[in-house]
């Protein structure tokens, strides 16, 4: 019997399931209390001195003033504190306390603004600012990084009272990704997921109290009465008690625990949930305290079948009937608990609204459900049964406001329902638009648009004031337009106790989001519209209306199939005896792809529903080794086998067999860039000779070179006045392609541009729209396009090779690329719809875009600086293993690739490799697969005979994995 053996590098670091915690520190305090005429503010704590900027002045009582309100930061005479450089840097956690007053202040005046601006231009640099907010919109504060790519992450807060003093404290800490805004004590605001830090922004030069790294933004007019900032995050404890000493006293401790509270709802419908909110009554703070979050909390349920609970505190409602939670706080060595009985019931959706327009001429749009009666507007119609709506301006039907917040909506669930018609609408136009609007600008919204600005339908809900800012927006995306749809039936949902949105079109599930985590306490409904926007510069519908709906609660897939069915004169939505059960699923499916299964159930007057958002369904695969099974019906290929589906629902099952094959690929071209002269470059594989090519240069310089060591450099020269070469490459390479495609490059790029192209295949637009034809691109962005789509990730760096590798999937009409051997992005199976062979190929660029000049402004993309190693197309697609083997070798692997060997010889683990394998050297990483880092191993390789070897103590940890790399 012969044994094999793995040899891994053993060892096990154990650290506990919780850090050491560790309370914030005091790092500078300004309190102001300098005497009148004096223009530099003390910090007590850390000797950092603040600077009063132009009229900004003591007032003698402990107080800062700054008044040159309306005048914009770009004048750089307004009246400011400035603090010194770097005050901040390097912080991964952070707490910024401020007791200021309000006076008169601008929706975008800044409480503080650290950064590095120049020219007042915020837009190019990182920074971290508190917005002061107005009347109309409140506080926010803001961290934007721009490396590796511009992200900006937000936490709104609520409208503080002009001419009071307010306790304002902003914590962060990217190690929890918990963010949070205090006012007076109490919590104001929560972004979960916020992982940028100080730390990321990096030197800071614009430390400034009152005025903005945006040249637009006015100055306010407030005082400033203490200014803090703390390494570490203060926990919500330490906030209320810092508010309750006030800003004259440095005291966190908030006495002993009292008793606590749970908030959870009574009553919950089966399938959904909703999160525990934990409030503390401590000895020497007035008021309850939100604690949800903090370490010390522990959560149970007295019957898990009923009622399940997490360490974070969601519940799941799983079963019919009553499960009581019990939740324990320990602070300061003191323990208290609290209990709330959670009732699951079957609770129906109940119709609240009902808008049918059956008023000929009348301008209101009566609700005959709810009597919530709209107006319809005049420059619109009510006429046949419909709203008739010419997309121009004052051609809509508003609604009353408040028609969507806690006190209406009692299921946790909303479902709107309509029946319309699309004529061609321009982007941005709305079917429907529920909630807030400040200035010009939407915000705390939840919106339907049959046609945005990225080729696709869209439903989304925000959080934030805007609505754009700050990733308020989540929702579904509908990779389809609607234009010149005719009575179309749309049904939208927001599921909040499932954390659900999904799109319904026509009966038929278009669109599903099974991981949102916006609160219907997100909708400020101020304003409550249907063909218009909240915000001013969107268009209008053009399109008519012949029933709009609002549901308490989420209709079932099977109600929406059966109200579909029955049509807009109709409510009954029962979709009677449930007859079959089936799956709809691709028989084969690529390795390391996805695809979508459909779960479809009918009913006597409901056929065809498909069930993947309903709670009582659960679809699995028997072998998650081959095929697993993500939310949505997501599937994703594992290895090569074959795995079976299977679907249970209301006692019924079915299943199906899947197959998983293995990616495979053919070189079909090959471009290596080692010719020293001329200007062709060879196919050395398919004989597609490509050209060095000049676009409009008419000074007869020549702005490419051949290094001689492998690479065509492209429009580095900037001395020479033109920058406009590329390498064309022969008609008809792409569309010949067969159904899949991979495309490999080492390339050195060396300007910064985002729309830079690496490869762009088509044809050149032409006509009076300059659209181009049907094409595929890689902008150095990044950005992976097909016209009808695109994914994209961080854009790749500048001055070092890059080993880019985009995949075109037909089969699973699915795309993503790797960079440097990890994967970057991936879009969701079914979003490509393109087919190789619907293009027109006559354009087959490296380094230049079909929109490149000559075409006419704003298109024009730049051409791309680079140097290219090599380029490649595979007929197929490349599995991962072997994007990262090649990635290893490099872009000139050797006839024979090295093989490497290990051996044990007493407590080490010998390593050797050819020493023919010129360049090559040892890589180690502790993990395989996506994600995995190889780093070169420590040491140098002894030759003995034709080997290196290397030697490697096996007492080192943690478990490593080796390979060779040039």
């Amino acid at each position: 019997m012969r044994k094999t053996c793995s040899i891994l590098l053993a060892g096990t670091l154990v650290l506990g399931s919780y850090g050491v915690l560790q309370g914030a520190t005091l790092k500078n305090r300004w309190s102001f209390n300098e005497p009148g005429g004096q223009t530099t503010a003390v910090d007590s704590v850390g000797g950092k001195t603040a600077t009063l900027m132009n009229g900004a002045y003591f007032d003698g009582s402990g107080s800062v003033w700054l008044n040159t309100p309306n005048l914009p930061s770009s004048d750089p005479s307004g009246d400011y504190v400035a603090l010194p450089p770097n005050i901040i840097t390097g912080y991964t956690a952070i707490t910024i306390e401020v007791w200021y007053t309000p006076f008169v202040t601008a929706f975008w005046s800044r409480v503080w603004d650290f950064g590095n601006s120049l020219n007042n231009s915020g837009g190019s640099t990182s920074y971290f600012f508190m917005r002061t907010g107005d009347a109309n919109g409140g506080v926010l504060g803001d961290i934007t990084i721009m490396v590796p790519a511009r992200n900006t992450q937000q936490v709104p807060g609520p409208v503080v009272t002009a001419g009071s003093e307010t306790h304002l404290v902003w914590t962060s800490d990217g190690n929890t990704g918990v963010a949070r805004i205090y006012v007076n004590g109490q919590l104001g605001g929560e972004t979960l997921g916020f992982t940028n830090t100080p730390a990321m922004i990096g030197e800071t030069t614009n430390n400034w109290l009152g005025r903005s790294q945006w040249g637009a933004d006015p100055y306010p007019n407030l005082s400033y009465n203490e200014f803090r900032i703390w390494d570490g995050a203060l926990n919500p404890l330490e906030v209320a008690a810092s508010y309750v000493s006030g800003p004259d006293t440095v005291n966190t401790d908030p006495g002993t625990l009292n008793s606590i509270e749970v908030q959870l709802p009574s009553a919950l419908t089966k399938g959904s949930g909703a999160n525990a909110r934990v409030l503390a009554r401590m000895s020497r703070i007035p008021f309850a305290v939100d604690v949800t979050g903090m370490p010390g909390l522990s959560y149970r349920s007295s019957n898990t079948d009923v009622v399940t609970v997490d360490a974070a505190g969601r519940i799941r409602a799983v079963a019919l009937g009553t499960a009581t939670i019990t939740v324990e706080f320990t602070y300061g060595g003191q323990t208290r608990s609290a209990q709330q009985d959670v009732t699951v019931l079957n609770l129906e959706p109940i119709l609240i609204h009902r808008y049918s327009f059956n008023d000929d001429g009348s301008s209101v749009a009566v609700d005959s459900v709810g009597g919530a009666h709209g107006t319809i507007q005049i420059a619109a119609e009510q006429r046949d049964g419909q709203a008739i709506l010419y997309g121009t301006a004052l051609s809509y039907v508003e609604l009353p406001a408040n028609l969507i917040t806690p006190q209406t909506i009692t299921r946790n669930a909303i479902t709107f329902e309509a029946w319309a018609t699309f004529g061609p609408n321009a982007n941005w136009a709305r079917l429907f638009d529920f909630g807030n609007t400040v200035g010009s600008d939407g915000g705390n919204y939840v919106f339907f648009c049959p046609r945005s600005g990225g080729n696709d339908s869209r439903f989304i809900i925000s959080n934030t004031q805007p609505g754009w800012s700050g990733n308020g927006e989540q929702g579904v995306y509908i990779p389809t337009i609607m234009d010149n749809w005719t009575n179309v039936h749309i049904v939208a949902i927001l599921d909040f106790g499932r954390d659900l949105a999904a799109v319904y079109t026509n009966g038929r599930l278009a669109g599903l989001n099974t991981s949102m985590t916006r609160e219907l306490s997100a909708i400020i409904n101020n304003y409550s519209y249907l063909g218009r926007s909240l915000y001013g510069a969107d268009p209008y519908l053009n399109g008519m209306i012949d029933e709009f709906r609002i549901w308490d609660g989420a209709l079932s897939a099977q109600q929406i199939v059966a109200s579909y069915r029955a049509g807009p004169n109709s409510t009954n939505n029962a979709p009677g005896q449930f007859i079959s059960l089936d799956i709809e699923v691709p028989a084969r499916i690529t390795a390391e792809w996805q695809a979508r299964a459909r779960v479809i159930g009918n009913w006597q007057n409901a056929p065809n529903v498909d069930l993947l958002a309903d709670p009582d369904l659960t679809l699995t695969s028997d072998n998650p080794d081959i095929l697993t099974v993500g939310s949505g019906g997501l599937l994703t290929a594992v290895a090569p086998g074959t795995a079976t589906l299977r679907a249970r629902y209301q006692g019924l099952e079915a299943t199906k067999q899947v197959q998983v094959v293995a990616p495979s690929a053919t070189l079909v071209h090959r471009w290596t860039f080692n010719e020293t002269e001329g200007n062709r470059v060879e196919d050395v594989v398919g004989g597609a000779h490509g050209y060095i090519t000049y676009a409009t240069n008419t000074l007869g310089v020549t702005n490419a070179y051949w290094t001689g060591a492998g690479e065509l450099v492209i429009n580095t020269n900037a001395a020479l006045g033109a920058t406009d070469a590329y390498i064309d490459l022969p008609d008809g390479i792409i569309s010949k392609l067969t159904n899949n495609a991979t495309f490999e490059t080492w390339v050195t790029i060396y300007n910064g541009d985002y729309w830079s192209r690496v490869f762009d295949f088509g044809s050149l637009p032409g006509g009076p729209t300059w659209t181009a034809e049907p094409n595929i691109f890689f902008a150095r962005g990044a950005q992976f396009n097909w016209v009808s789509g695109s994914i994209g990730g961080a854009a790749l760096p500048t001055g070092t090779k890059v080993h880019l590798v985009v995949l075109f999937n037909e089969s699973e009409k699915q795309a993503k690329y790797y960079v440097n051997g990890v994967l970057a992005a991936m879009s969701q199976p079914g979003a490509v719809n393109l087919s190789l062979s619907q293009i027109n190929d006559t354009n087959n660029w490296l380094g230049r875009s079909l929109y490149s000049e000559p075409m006419p402004t704003p298109w024009r993309d730049p051409y791309l600086q680079a140097a290219y190693d090599e380029f490649r197309i595979y007929s197929g697609l490349l599995s991962e293993a072997q994007i990262l083997a090649n990635y290893a070798v490099g872009p000139n692997p050797p006839a024979q690739a090295p093989t490497l060997a290990a051996r044990i010889q007493g407590n080490q683990l010998i390593l050797s490799w050819p020493s023919s394998a010129t360049g090559f050297t040892l890589h180690s990483t502790t993990s395989l697969g996506a994600g995995a880092t190889w780093s070169p191993v420590s040491g140098t390789p002894t030759l003995v005979g034709d080997h290196y070897e290397l030697a490697v103590p096996l007492a080192d940890a943690p478990q490593r994995y080796f390979r060779l790399q040039r």
